[in-house]
């Protein structure tokens, strides 16, 4: 709710802003938690990674992303002072991002920058820009899904001190299916399935040779058809498509798109996050504040764009200095 009600009262320039600032604030107190609180510079097993404020070194990394996109976004539509402590804050993301150790957030950082320095090459060709990189994002999460089922990437896994079974989460996601089935249109009711007395969730911890329970399946997809059932996976669908069907409008009409940017890397970065952890259902995290709140914006404007095609035009950027007439 905070968040379409922020993304309703901001302009799209305010909203870039007002997350910048807290992705900015988060950056600055990891750092400071990790020079004061020891259990912030690791948390066993992974005692070589920083966890910052988080309680785990992958919410760490995923939140630096963020951080990365937000004060990214903040520089191109700001300058002076505000501009370079946005700049900081990004280089400070980056830091963070490596000593998280956190390998999916850090590729999900390795392909938005990517997209960025595509844009700028391309950014009259804003909205192929668009597509291909949808596009990308998609042959990758195909190509990689099939390279998984073989034994094509574990000399990889092993160069980076990683399993090929993704820490445990392909096994893991492989028992999901009966469950998924089990309560098919509703599924077991919001954060209901990750029980730790329930005999399932006892059930997969043997089965998986844990020797603790389980608390969630590490994808947001799973997790919404698990405790929403086929009509929370439909929606969530529905959501992400009318989201991206909005950027391609703004970006289609608009002149000024560079602020547009950080909407579509927000939602893609979404979408990729979502498939080695979940924050679907987690209400008061980042990744969902910011989906919920750019994806609200990007709609708000495409209704804009839609009905009133004179308003198409309006930049989302820094205001322009007035100019003054002499004569």
């Amino acid at each position: 709710l905070v968040s379409v009600t922020i993304a309703s009262i901001f302009s799209l320039r305010k909203l870039i802003i007002v997350f910048g600032f807290i992705g900015a604030l988060a950056m600055i107190v990891s750092l400071l938690a990790t020079a004061a609180i020891p259990g912030a510079r690791g948390i066993p097993p992974w005692d070589e990674t920083w966890n910052g404020v988080y309680n785990h070194k992958n919410a760490l990394g995923a939140n630096s992303v963020l951080a990365m996109i937000f004060t990214f976004g903040a520089t191109t539509v700001t300058s002076g002072f505000m501009r370079r402590f946005f700049q900081f804050s990004f280089v400070l993301a980056v830091v963070l991002l490596i000593a998280s150790e956190s390998r999916s957030s850090q590729i999900v950082a390795v392909l938005s920058i990517m997209a960025v320095s595509t844009y700028f090459l391309m950014k009259r060709l804003a909205l192929i820009w668009a597509f291909g990189y949808l596009f990308v994002i998609i042959v990758f999460l195909g190509f990689t899904g099939y390279l998984l089922s073989t034994e094509v990437l574990v000399p990889v896994f092993e160069a980076v001190n990683r399993k090929p079974t993704l820490s445990g989460r392909l096994p893991l996601w492989s028992l999901m299916g009966p469950y998924m089935r089990e309560e098919f249109w509703l599924g077991y009711g919001y954060l209901a399935f990750w029980d730790p007395t329930s005999f399932r969730v006892l059930q997969l911890s043997s089965r998986l040779g844990l020797g603790f329970s389980p608390f969630y399946s590490h994808n947001g997809l799973i997790e919404t058809w698990l405790h929403l059932g086929a009509v929370g996976f439909v929606i969530l669908i529905i959501a992400l498509m009318r989201n991206g069907r909005a950027c391609f409008t703004i970006l289609r009409q608009r002149t000024d798109r560079t602020a547009m940017i950080s909407v579509n890397l927000v939602l893609i970065a979404f979408v990729l996050m979502n498939t080695t952890e979940s924050s679907v259902l987690s209400r008061t995290s980042l990744t969902w504040m910011a989906f919920v709140a750019f994806g609200t914006k990007a709609c708000l404007l495409a209704s804009i764009v839609n009905t009133r095609p004179g308003l198409s035009r309006i930049r989302a950027q820094r205001p322009q200095a007035p100019t003054t007439v002499e004569g």
